[in-house]
């Protein structure tokens, strides 16, 4: 192979065969797709670039090694030539809307903890360049079946098992589509991954398919780690992502647009059923469930 076709990137082994997976199943925005990989935009668009120019069969990349992968894509390391790092440009856009914050104070803030990355310089003509880019109104347009936001009640309900002498209390997990609001609901123990895993496959259940993009908030079972430049998630759900053949894009701290669907969702299910059941009791997991069930039919019916 000509070593002028190959692209120089930095990346490790593991993202970029999930890369590859959404890169070729799923049609996925660029800023999805650096959003899901913790990538930069790009590097996406450099990445989707190379690779429309090169001829490869996804289902043989399986078979092949680490090495063998690189090479197979042309892909080559950055070696001495790494990048400084750069800040996420959303979260210096949002703290700037305090009037007593300056970038200069943002630098100094994100330069603590990044000591190697961009200089003053590089960091105001980084923002402006940012800013420049951003539409002056940003709104969330949703299409059906495009994404399902997740996340779990604050309020839990009681249930008198025949074995404790106290109540257990149940936690209520939520689903809502974005583009129809239509909504799922259902009790489990545990806000643990097995748990959390379960209830996402009850809501594609409930809705007959399986959504192009899971948008959870941060539960920590689910999402290891969401910082500026990188979202690490629980190896389970990664692997349920992966066998569904759908994205999992956790919704940004600090945005509140990301959450706002799944929050609004939440707030009716407390108020809609959880109250509706208030004077009620249960004794089993079962019977909650069923009674939730009758009233989500009634509420999606609304």
């Amino acid at each position: 192979m000509d070593g002028s076709t190959f692209m120089r990137v930095n990346i490790e082994a593991q993202r970029l065969r999930e890369f590859l997976r959404l890169y070729a199943d799923t049609k996925i925005t660029t800023r999805e797709l650096a959003r899901a990989t913790s990538m930069s935009r790009n590097t996406v668009q450099r990445l989707r670039r190379h690779l429309a120019n090169i001829q490869f069969d996804f289902g043989d990349l399986d078979q092949l090694d680490d090495d063998q992968l690189r090479l197979r894509l042309q892909l080559a390391s950055l070696e001495g030539r790494r990048r400084k790092p750069t800040p996420d440009w959303g979260w210096v856009h949002t703290e700037l809307k305090d009037p007593d914050v300056t970038l200069e104070l943002l630098w100094r803030e994100w330069r603590a903890v990044e000591p190697n990355g961009i200089a003053y310089s590089q960091f105001t003509a980084g923002y402006r360049a940012f800013k420049s880019q951003r539409p002056l109104v940003m709104r969330q347009l949703h299409l059906p079946g495009d994404k399902l936001f997740l996340d779990f009640c604050g309020k839990t309900m009681p249930v008198y098992l025949e074995e404790e002498s106290t109540p257990r209390m149940a936690q209520i997990f939520v689903a809502v589509l974005g583009y129809s609001n239509y909504t799922f609901a259902c009790a489990v123990w545990t806000q643990q991954i097995v748990d959390w895993v379960q209830c996402n496959i009850d809501a594609c259940d409930f809705l007959g398919g399986v959504p192009r993009i899971l948008v959870p908030d941060n539960l920590k079972a689910a999402v290891i780690t969401h910082g500026h430049h990188e979202v690490i998630l629980n190896q389970v759900y990664l692997q349920f992502a992966q066998h569904y053949q759908t994205v999992v894009i956790p919704a940004r701290s600090r945005r509140p647009q990301d959450k706002a669907k799944v929050e609004a969702g939440v707030k009716i299910i407390q108020r809609w059923l959880l109250a509706a059941l208030r004077h009620q009791r249960f004794f089993s997991l079962e019977e909650l469930n069923q009674a939730i069930a009758r009233l989500l039919e009634q509420f999606n019916l609304r």
